[in-house]
């Protein structure tokens, strides 16, 4: 049986080798131990995910934005979509060995819907690491604190309701559609 065992698993190991590196014609000499597919609707994260299923890797998805949650802000048959849309999530994220949530309250609702081993994966700066230059800070002019919106510049990210907030300072909006 041990000897099954290794065979089986220099088998497994064979067919991670040949993978292409991305941007060259060189192949992987060794079997990657983990792939993280980090978006599942583009074109790199699907495809990630089809070489993992079929060299038989271990991989990790990650759930950032729950589309089918806002189908209907974008299509006439909003809720037909949203279906569409929860299926395909489901689909793109079941197999993978972990699914990484950005916050406590989406990890919080792929656990009530019955997505298995769903971690949080929080997104921001760790500001122990990385520390402030304030000598390469861009100036920025305006009343001071500033808060600042960084990302997809999108209807269901709300972001009138951000601008509208009583808040002190200057905002600023940082992204594009």
């Amino acid at each position: 049986p041990a000897a099954r065992q290794r065979s089986a698993a220099a088998a497994v190991d064979s067919r991670a080798r040949g993978l292409r590196l991305a941007g060259s014609d060189e192949r992987c000499r060794e079997r990657p131990k983990l792939v993280r597919c980090h978006r599942g609707g583009r074109t790199l994260g699907l495809a990630a995910r089809k070489a993992c299923l079929r060299k038989g890797l271990a991989f990790t998805t990650s759930f950032h934005t729950n589309f089918a949650l806002y189908m209907r802000h974008y299509f006439r048959f909003g809720d037909l979509f949203a279906f569409l849309a929860s299926r395909y999530l489901r689909w793109f994220h079941t197999p993978s060995n972990a699914i990484f949530a950005s916050t406590p309250t989406l990890l919080e609702s792929l656990n009530r819907s019955g997505f298995g081993s769903v971690l949080l994966s929080p997104l921001g700066i760790d500001t122990h690491r990385f520390v402030r230059d304030e000598s390469r800070a861009p100036k920025i002019d305006g009343p001071r604190p500033v808060s600042v919106y960084m990302g997809r510049v999108a209807k269901e990210k709300n972001i009138e309701e951000y601008l509208a907030a009583d808040i002190p300072g200057t905002k600023l909006v940082i992204g594009d559609g």
